[in-house]
């Protein structure tokens, strides 16, 4: 085996690796915020999981959700409908999770 490949096969194992790890924190991170495998947003909530989870070691990311989460939190004291405080509760399990999982 030459360097090169050596090299090459260290690489594809160390982003198997993280790639295995990511998939084990959203996993958990979906399960600690309460969404369900069936729910029609959890695909939606995976892709965001997996966005955010692109700048987990930026303070200012997991700033950014904090104070979205909260955002939410307050707009849903707001909201007057059953479908409106919904789609709020939704937002904040999908953001929950983001969270959980950038903290992991």
């Amino acid at each position: 085996m030459t360097e090169n490949e050596l090299l090459q096969n260290m690489l594809n194992c160390s982003y198997s690796f993280s790639q295995n790890e990511n998939e084990k924190s959203t996993g958990q991170a979906l399960q600690q915020s309460s969404i369900q495998p069936d729910a029609p947003y959890y695909q939606g909530a995976l892709q965001c999981i997996e966005q955010a989870l692109k700048k987990k070691d930026d303070p200012k990311a997991v700033h950014f959700w904090e104070e979205y989460q909260f955002s939410l939190c307050k707009q849903l004291q707001h909201v007057q409908t059953n479908a409106g405080r919904e789609t709020v509760q939704t937002a904040v399990k999908i953001v929950k999770a983001i969270l959980c999982a950038m903290k992991d």
